[in-house]
C-alpha cells in the first residue's frame, strides 16, 4: 500500500493559509567540516504516513551528505546536527521544544511548523537543529517535502541549509489530478482492436514507464488523489489492473 500526498506547483502560492516564512539567506548552517553525523529524532511509534515521511527524509539526507543519518527515539536533544520530526502528539521531544517556546506548532489541518537554527544544546555553537513539526500525519509529510525542496538542498555553491522559520497549511485541503489512464499507462500496449490505433494513438506509448514512479511524483508535489479515465477496450485491461492492484 502506498501512502502519498501533492500541491500543484503553478498555483501553490495561492493555496497557503496562515503563512509565516522567515529566511536568512546569508547564513548557511551546513558545513561538511563539522564532522558531525546528522541525528534524526523520531517518534517512538510513528504512524504509516509519518514513517514514510521519515524514510523520505533519511533518503534525502543521505543523498545530499553521502552518509545515512542516525535515528534516535526520544530522549534529550543531541548536541550535534539534529532533525526533530513528527507531531507534538507523537514525539515528546517536539512537545518539549514547543513548551519551551522554540517553535509554535501549527493547528491547521495538513499544516506544519518548521524552524532551522543553531542548536542551543551544542556548546560549540557550530551545530544546527531543524524542527519539522506537522499538525497531522499529512502535515509531517508536507513539511518534509518543503524542507527537502526549499531549505536543505544543493545548489551551485554546494549543500545549503538556511536559517528559517516557517508555518503554513494548504488552503485547499483536497488536491487532485484527472488523467487519461490509457495514454499514461500504455507503454507496452499495442492497442490491438482499437479503432484509431494507426494514427490518433501514436503518442501514447512510453508516456509513463513506471507506475510507482508516477505515484512518487504525485507525492512530491502534495496531490491527495488522482482520477484516471480508462477506455472501454480490452487493450487497456492489463494496464488498468496493474495500476489499481
Amino acid at each position: 500500500m502506498v501512502h502519498r500526498a501533492i500541491l500543484i506547483v503553478v498555483i501553490g502560492g495561492t493555496l497557503l493559509a496562515d503563512r509565516v516564512w522567515s529566511v536568512e539567506p546569508s547564513v548557511n548552517l551546513f558545513s561538511r567540516e563539522s564532522g558531525k553525523q546528522i541525528v534524526v529524532v523520531v517518534p517512538e511509534k510513528p504512524g504509516p504516513l509519518e514513517a514514510f515521511a521519515i524514510s523520505e527524509l533519511a533518503e534525502h539526507i543521505e543523498r545530499l551528505t553521502g552518509e545515512s543519518p542516525t535515528k534516535q527515539l526520544g530522549g534529550p536533544v543531541p548536541s550535534g546536527n539534529v532533525v526533530v520530526i513528527g507531531r507534538v502528539e507523537s514525539n515528546a521531544v517536539l512537545a518539549r521544544l514547543a513548551d519551551h517556546g522554540f517553535l509554535r506548532p501549527s493547528r491547521e489541518k495538513q499544516g506544519y511548523s518548521m524552524r532551522i537554527d543553531r542548536n542551543p544544546h551544542d556548546a560549540s555553537g557550530k551545530a544546527w537543529i531543524a524542527v519539522v513539526c506537522g499538525a497531522d500525519p499529512h502535515g509531517v509529510l508536507y513539511a518534509v517535502r518543503d524542507f527537502c525542496h526549499y531549505h536543505f538542498l544543493e545548489d551551485e555553491s554546494g549543500v545549503v541549509l538556511r536559517k528559517s522559520r516557517v508555518e503554513m497549511a494548504p488552503r485547499i485541503k483536497l488536491r487532485g489530478l484527472s488523467e487519461s489512464g490509457c495514454n499514461l499507462f500504455s507503454a507496452e500496449n499495442e492497442h490491438k482492436g482499437f479503432l484509431h490505433r494507426p494514427w490518433l494513438n501514436r503518442f501514447s506509448r512510453n508516456v509513463v514507464f513506471d507506475r510507482q514512479y508516477y505515484v512518487d511524483w504525485l507525492s512530491e508535489w502534495k496531490i491527495d488523489y488522482v482520477s484516471l479515465v480508462w477506455c472501454n477496450a480490452r487493450a487497456y485491461d492489463e494496464a488498468r489492473r496493474d495500476f489499481t492492484k
